[in-house]
């Protein structure tokens, strides 16, 4: 009886840690184009392609096991009307404890004034 017990605490625990290596994240990150933090880029004969972009670091709440996968997406812009709305989120440096948003508009009419992008990391 003991030796059953014994090798039922044993599959238990090894139940327990593959559960603890499967688990999701998620969250909503604010951007705003205008606020301090953000790279402006010029290129073009007449500086006339302008890229800003801004570097934002998200730190899970606790390591994963292994490097998570990572999703994201735009849920919110707000933009300017009279321009085309012209924005890229990406995902990038994904790691057991975090990963790097970057965010960024392009051309010089381009003027976006707010955007929330979701995000999700599940481990493999």
């Amino acid at each position: 009886m003991r030796g059953q017990m014994e090798e039922f605490d044993a599959i238990l625990t090894q139940l327990t840690n593959k559960l603890a290596e499967k688990r999701c994240e998620s969250g909503m990150e604010a951007f705003n184009p205008h606020e301090q933090g953000y790279v402006i880029n010029h290129h073009g004969s007449e500086g006339d392609f302008v890229e800003r972009h801004k570097v934002e670091h998200v730190t899970f709440s606790r390591n994963f096991v292994t490097v998570p996968a990572v999703t994201a997406g735009i849920v919110h812009i707000d933009a300017e009307h009279t321009a085309n709305t012209r924005i890229d989120v990406s995902v990038r440096n994904v790691t057991t404890a975090g990963f790097d948003f970057v965010v960024a508009e392009w051309w010089y009419d381009t003027h976006n004034y707010a955007v929330n992008v979701m995000w999700m990391a599940c481990s493999n």
